[in-house]
């Protein structure tokens, strides 16, 4: 399925790349320092308030990452950064122009035993080049295992049709195996059904987007 690998590469681009934003956004002036108190595991090492990170290579703009919130635990027995209200990414093509984006309610990032990350609610995957989107309710990769999964509904829209996987998808990080699981209610446009244009079953988008800023 051509449309899953897009969706699947561009969630594959975007994750990779937010592991560094996290480093670098660590870095930053707009960081609050936590006073040491006795239970260090539960504590907050580190809060960015609005959050905004742009990623460059070339000199060129890849990606761009904005969170009203992040917020690291780096004295836990496995540490781990939360985005408590949720992110907003978006990716750039070599002439900078918008390629897609992904949003979420809340995501976890988990760098020690596994490097896993989860987005939770309302997790929003758009590949604009494509006229892709892919919708669910959590979303996970775990970066050592090379593996992209959920086991929440998953919706998938394009100009030609919907699919739907009632028990979630899973795939490796390329996509060269891959399985929606339990295909339901899906249906595809034909001639006479199309929309006026392509980018007509993909709007409104602020309908399927809550936008966490």
């Amino acid at each position: 399925m051509l449309v899953t690998k897009h969706i699947v590469a561009v969630l594959y681009k975007g994750i990779a790349l937010l592991g560094g934003a996290i480093i670098i956004a660590s870095c930053g002036d707009g960081d609050t320092a936590v006073p040491p108190i006795e239970d260090e595991a539960n504590t907050p090492t580190m809060q960015v308030q609005e959050l905004g990170v742009t990623y460059t290579e070339y000199g060129r703009k890849k990606m761009r990452l904005t969170a009203p919130l992040l917020v690291r635990y780096m004295m836990a027995p496995e540490p781990y950064s939360v985005f408590p209200d949720g992110f907003f990414v978006e990716f750039f093509t070599v002439e900078e122009t918008l390629e897609s984006q992904i949003t979420a309610d809340y995501a976890l990032y988990k760098e020690k035993p596994v490097e896993i990350w989860q987005a939770i609610g309302n997790v929003v995957v758009i590949n604009y080049e494509k006229q892709q989107k892919l919708l669910t309710d959590t979303l996970y990769w775990n970066r050592q295992e090379h593996a992209i999964y959920t086991t929440a509904p998953v919706r998938i829209e394009t100009k030609d049709g919907i699919t739907n996987g009632r028990k979630g998808m899973t795939s490796d990080e390329h996509f060269t195996n891959y399985e929606i699981r339990e295909i339901g209610d899906s249906h595809l446009y034909f001639d006479d059904r199309q929309p006026k244009t392509p980018a007509d079953s993909l709007q409104p988008l602020e309908d399927a987007i809550s936008s966490p800023l």
